[in-house]
């Protein structure tokens, strides 16, 4: 369910400019920290540039055949939690996020949500929500699946989504076939990136009333 990298077919809307606002800088902010999907992109807009210049329709390749290139590359780079180091540190975000958001972390007026969970809503237009969301260590969201899809990309801390534990950097792309509750883990607030194009749907037992009220 969770991945912690963008799939093929996002970075190749990426990189032909063809994706939405919050889509887009979903995609930055995890190139922030991936050295394995800035390769991936490297190559894709190579790729382009090539068939640009020899006339190539890109329909004409196989896709299963260019993801086996796309996986070439994730093995051959180099870990993206040990080999490069995050610059995020504590409830801080990247300058691209800071500037796209208009303020840093530090001077959000974040919403209460939930009992050690809050948030902030940067747009939502053309049926799509751009949220920053922060919660504490320990934090459980209620069990919950979605309307349509959910983008999540984790910008400090860590969080456990089923058997995945993503930190900086990783992303979790769900939609209205998964039904999850990730919780808070270690010792720091976690604050995530959140691209939405339909509602939360709550559906444990004693939470289901929520639906009504958002």
């Amino acid at each position: 369910m969770a991945s912690t990298h963008p799939n093929s077919e996002i970075l190749e809307l990426y990189a032909n400019g063809s994706l939405t606002e919050g889509m887009d800088i979903f995609v930055k902010g995890h190139l922030h920290f991936c050295p394995i999907c800035r390769s991936k992109i490297e190559l894709l807009e190579m790729i382009a540039g090539e068939l640009l210049s020899n006339n190539v329709d890109a329909s004409e390749i196989s896709s299963p055949s260019f993801d086996n290139v796309l996986e070439k590359i994730a093995g051959d780079a180099p870990d993206q939690h040990e080999k490069m180091t995050p610059s995020i540190k504590g409830g801080t975000m990247p300058n691209m996020i800071n500037n796209f958001v208009g303020k840093s972390s530090d001077d959000i007026n974040w919403r209460f949500r939930l009992p050690g969970i809050s948030d902030y809503q940067i747009s939502n237009s053309n049926g799509e929500e751009i949220s920053l969301l922060k919660a504490e260590p320990g934090a459980k969201i209620f069990q919950h699946t979605h309307e349509g899809e959910e983008a999540t990309l984790v910008l400090s801390g860590a969080l456990q989504d089923g058997e995945k534990i993503l930190r900086a950097g990783d992303v979790s792309v769900v939609n209205e076939k998964h039904t999850h509750n990730p919780a808070i883990i270690g010792d720091e607030p976690c604050i995530c990136l959140i691209v939405m194009s339909g509602k939360v749907k709550f559906t444990g037992r004693f939470t289901r009333a929520i639906n009504f009220l958002t």
